[in-house]
């Protein structure tokens, strides 16, 4: 089991919009490097959520969770492709 730690920007998508919704598509990563390390996700890895303001903080939120499904592809469409 691997433990992740994501990256977001809240204006985005925040710790509190997941806990309001409980499971959500983490979809729209263009970064190469960032897909291929998501692409290596299981199932049940744990993760934990943070944006830059907040990543000295990280374990007072306790932002913490598992994933819950292996990678698919994108469900947005590629952008200028």
């Amino acid at each position: 089991m691997s433990h992740w730690l994501l990256k977001t920007e809240p204006g985005d998508y925040s710790w509190d919009d997941l806990v309001h919704d409980r499971k959500a598509v983490w979809d729209g990563v263009s970064n190469a490097l960032a897909l291929k390390h998501i692409r290596t996700m299981n199932k049940g890895d744990l993760a934990s959520s943070t944006t830059p303001a907040a990543s000295a903080k990280l374990s007072d939120r306790g932002n913490h969770g598992k994933t819950v499904s292996r990678p698919e592809p994108s469900r947005r469409k590629a952008r200028g492709r």
